[in-house]
């Protein structure tokens, strides 16, 4: 009881001087925080910026497919820097086989009947493979990958940028087919495009943190 007492002595006697008493006015510590820790929100989702699409980029480039007028209306392109050089094939295996992809994976196997593993993301990670779920390889070079799907809908777009300082730009981009209006032969969007648009923004930066997290933990395991 003694020792408590002189305790509150102590804390009367520093609120009476104006200092603070031990641990008083200091922010709590999250576990493993120290001054270098990277703050909340750094190398996040939000650290994902919308570019225009390059015009070298496959997604605008690329003129196969059965309808190729039905292309170039809507492109999109999200980037972001990883501090590590990074090859397509890192990039496109952990984008492929991340916790959030591997969603999309199980439900186009339950309604679409395209299984896939990530055996066969390997395989088309490094330039063995032409199809994973419901998607075939468009074209493909040393820094970029175009997968078409085959409903002549949507494509997918990889791309890797070497940076200066080791670095590595991903860029992730989609294009969505214009549907075809029957009396006039104009190509237009639907309001069903318009309404997931919103979505599709989100879910494609969702994706792409995702695979940048992919390659980090490649440099953590390396």
């Amino acid at each position: 009881m003694e020792v408590a007492t002189d305790g509150v002595r102590e804390a009367n006697r520093s609120r009476a001087s104006g200092s603070p008493s031990p641990g008083e006015g200091r922010k709590p510590e999250r576990p493993g925080q120290t001054k270098n820790t990277r703050q909340d929100g750094e190398d996040s989702i939000f650290s994902m910026v919308q570019d225009a699409v390059p015009e070298d980029a496959l997604l605008k480039t690329y003129r196969g497919g059965l309808r190729p007028e039905c292309w170039g209306r809507y492109g999109d392109c999200f980037a972001v820097t990883v501090p590590r050089i990074t090859t397509l094939a890192e990039f496109v295996f952990a984008f492929y086989t991340s916790l959030e992809f591997r969603i999309e994976r199980l439900i186009l196997r339950i309604l679409a009947d395209a299984p896939s593993t990530d055996a066969e993301a390997r395989m088309l990670a490094d330039g063995f493979g032409t199809f994973f779920a419901i998607w075939r390889v468009g074209e493909r070079t040393t820094t970029q990958l175009l997968m078409c799907d085959r409903y002549e809908r949507t494509r997918s777009w990889f791309c890797v940028v070497p940076l200066d300082g080791g670095k590595t730009l991903l860029r992730f981009g989609s294009a969505v087919a214009a549907s075809g209006d029957q009396q006039t032969g104009a190509r237009t969007r639907d309001n069903r495009f318009r309404l997931l648009l919103k979505f599709h923004v989100v879910y494609s930066q969702v994706l792409l943190n995702a695979a940048r997290r992919g390659v980090m933990r490649l440099t953590v395991s390396g």
